[in-house]
């Protein structure tokens, strides 16, 4: 059994106006990019596009997630407001319209948690939502967040899941909403990837590859991204008895397992959109939350 790690990026893609798909999103695959046997190739919206390599799941139809006990002191986010940030973020995709129906599963938040750090571990684990100063990124001044995924490359199966937020780098709230910050939008965004989209090809959609303040009461999800959600979790199985533990079992501390960016990492815009690759501990790719391109 192989273990990667994976994310999605938000690109800048200014002027793109290609035909596209019935269906524009774009489901993750357990691609491992610094391995040429695993890895992928992906289109300019930074979805891939090797077919061979598997879809990215979680085994159960119930995720977990819990939250860093100290938000971000530097921005004044206390842990209740990224808690009800985070149940918004989930509650939207919860809520897509499946055809009359809804996703098949539930979210367990376990609260709050000491850990601070992305990590997985073998004697327990927590999907965390956490604040990173710029120090932690690798493109500090675009970077506004990012879902650290760890899977395994063999069968697609996601054992954990980290989403973390650049605090030096996150935008505005939306005008009129009443919110300090955007956080709901990039939760949102991030909560995708989390649950095993990549992005998508149509600009309205939360998982465009280029962040975009929004209308306020504008719908966070658009037809697209429900029937993205609908085809990873189609409705229908009785969640209620699903396993909700984390892999290895349920931690608040840390483990000493660290996710980490690399010193080495070499992250060099292409001519695709796409980011250079960027190594963690884990032998894996990921991408980034970014602002549009200035």
């Amino acid at each position: 059994m192989r273990r990667g790690a994976a994310g999605a990026a938000l690109f800048a893609l200014a002027g793109m106006a290609a035909a596209t798909p019935a269906w524009a999103y774009c489901r993750a695959r357990a691609c491992d990019d610094l391995n040429p046997e695993l890895s992928c190739e992906y289109d300019l919206f930074d979805c891939p596009i090797s077919e061979s390599r598997p879809l990215l799941f979680w085994p159960s139809s119930c995720v977990t997630v819990a939250i860093h006990e100290n938000g971000s002191r530097r921005l004044g986010i206390g842990f209740d407001e990224v808690d009800s940030a985070t149940n918004r973020a989930f509650g939207t995709w919860l809520s897509a319209d499946c055809g009359g129906d809804h996703p098949g599963f539930r979210v367990e938040n376990f609260g709050p948690v000491a850990c601070g750090e992305p990590e997985y571990n073998l004697t327990g684990n927590a999907n965390i939502v956490l604040f990173k100063d710029k120090e932690w990124f690798s493109d500090p001044e675009r970077t506004i967040a990012i879902t650290l995924l760890q899977f395994d490359t063999n069968t697609g199966e996601i054992f954990d899941a980290d989403i973390i937020v650049n605090e030096d780098n996150l935008p505005p709230g939306r005008a009129g909403s009443g919110d300090d910050f955007a956080l709901v939008d990039v939760l949102t965004h991030e909560v995708g990837h989390f649950l095993g989209l990549s992005h998508s090809r149509e600009p309205d959609s939360i998982l465009w590859p280029a962040y975009a303040e929004r209308r306020a009461g504008e719908p966070m999800l658009n037809a697209d991204d429900e029937a993205g959600i609908c085809s990873v979790f189609p409705p229908g199985p009785d969640t209620e008895d699903a396993v909700c533990a984390p892999r290895h079992g349920f931690a608040g501390e840390c483990g000493g397992r660290p996710v980490r960016l690399s010193g080495g990492c070499a992250l060099v815009p292409r001519s695709d959109s796409r980011g250079g690759l960027v190594l963690l501990v884990a032998f894996a790719a990921f991408g980034m939350l970014r602002r549009r391109g200035r």
